[in-house]
């Protein structure tokens, strides 16, 4: 932390990175009871971490590296991609990529989500979507969502910096 700009803001973020990962674990053993007072409240308690995330971007833009280090700023863009904001806010993740100030990866895996919710096909293999129990061929199966030029597309990995394929 010697080297960030933004201290007391990478501690948030750490922290808020950990209630957010928590409240996911959490509401996915609750959504076998999605009535219950405790869904609720966990719906509540992710909420407040997305009215959060969005006052942390509008107030310091995406929090890159040299304001907060690597581990907070993957944080930041795990609370972004958990988000419904990623449209809000892709330019200035797409500035900081062009930067040097977000991990290639992150930026690729923001971009797959943007272009997944766009209905289009997207470019790094990050995005799976889980199939209904009714399809045809796997049912009930998470399945990559479909990606352009597939023959190239661990060749993009690579560039990115991923270390698997994506049929891995």
């Amino acid at each position: 932390l010697d080297s960030v700009t933004h201290k007391d803001l990478a501690l948030e973020l750490f922290y808020l990175g950990i209630e957010d990962q928590l409240y996911r674990a959490y509401r996915g053993v609750l959504m076998q009871f999605p009535d219950s007072s405790e869904y609720s409240a966990i719906d509540d308690e992710m909420y407040d971490r997305f009215v959060r995330t969005k006052e942390i971007y509008s107030e310091y833009g995406f929090p890159t590296i040299s304001m907060v280090g690597k581990h907070a700023s993957t944080q930041a863009f795990l609370l972004l991609q958990h988000s419904p904001y990623i449209r809000k806010y892709y330019k200035l993740i797409k500035r900081a990529y062009l930067n040097g100030e977000i991990d290639p990866v992150q930026y690729a895996m923001v971009t797959d989500r943007l272009l997944t919710e766009d209905g289009k096909p997207q470019l790094y293999g990050t995005q799976a979507i889980k199939s209904t129990r009714t399809e045809k061929y796997f049912p009930d199966q998470y399945i990559i969502w479909p990606i352009k030029d597939f023959a190239n597309v661990n060749q993009r990995r690579a560039e990115m910096g991923f270390t698997s394929t994506v049929e891995e």
